[in-house]
């Protein structure tokens, strides 16, 4: 720091050198008036000369065909849909085979009623069959059981199979009580909402309604009645829906 003072030890050379470079702006004119800027009107829009194409339209695929009609094949009575003669519910609707049900009697698609001995698979035939159908009874869906190999499966077998067995319906029951069935036990429990209780045994019909009880005075809701005064009297009268026939008699007419 002592050998190189601060200041003065190198003075500036701007005086060696004063206007030995000298700037060449004159030299190279401005060009932007010999280009101006404004060229929208020399060069026209070509939007209107050249329109969007329109969006090109996938293809739509083949349509299905239609399954091959063999003779045995039956149609739903209930759906319509054409089932193949292994099966005795249709593979749609599940609904069983019936006297609504259509028999194809050739490849051309005529067809016949059902007769009683197409209506059910006979129950030595059945029991050759080691595949069956079955009901999932958490989704109400349809699976297929092999007895001979334990495979279980969603897809419906290619070879003949045990019809599923169609599940009653369930009893009339009185109100708060709920009909649950049991595909293992292949029954009916009951389970009444308000107390809780499960029970196998069947708790009974509901009440029978009268058309007509008499009362003095209003005593609480009573199920399909109504409270009021008609031309029995006052009481509790059968509660008849909008444009049902009353009880005993005729629907009414339209008006």
């Amino acid at each position: 720091d002592d050998q190189y003072a601060a200041g003065g030890a190198y003075p500036s050379t701007d005086d060696q050198y004063g206007d030995t470079y000298p700037t060449t702006d004159d030299q190279y004119p401005d060009t932007d008036a010999a280009y101006p800027a404004a060229t929208d009107d020399q060069y026209p829009d070509t939007d209107a000369a050249f329109a969007d194409a329109p969006p090109v339209k996938p293809p739509a695929p083949p349509a299905p065909s239609a399954p091959a009609i063999e003779v045995g094949d039956w149609r739903c009575g209930n759906c319509g849909h054409h089932n193949l003669r292994r099966r005795f519910d249709c593979s749609r609707c599940f609904a069983p085979r019936s006297t609504s049900c259509r028999l194809y009697t050739t490849r051309q698609g005529e067809t016949a009623p059902l007769g009683p001995a197409d209506l059910y698979l006979p129950p030595h035939a059945a029991a050759a069959l080691p595949w069956g159908a079955w009901e999932d009874p958490a989704t109400g869906g349809r699976y297929y059981f092999n007895t001979a190999t334990g495979e279980s499966s969603w897809d419906e077998p290619d070879d003949a199979y045990r019809p599923a067995e169609p599940k009653p319906p369930p009893p009339p029951l009185a109100k708060d009580w709920v009909a649950t069935f049991d595909i293992d036990a292949w029954s009916f429990y009951y389970f009444h909402a308000a107390s809780g209780v499960s029970t196998w045994a069947y708790p009974g019909p509901p009440p029978v309604i009268q058309d007509f009880a008499p009362a003095r005075a209003y005593s609480g809701s009573r199920d399909g009645c109504v409270f009021k005064l008609g031309p029995r009297g006052l009481g509790y009268y059968r509660d008849v829906p909008f444009g049902a026939a009353p009880p005993g008699g005729m629907a009414p007419p339209p008006r």
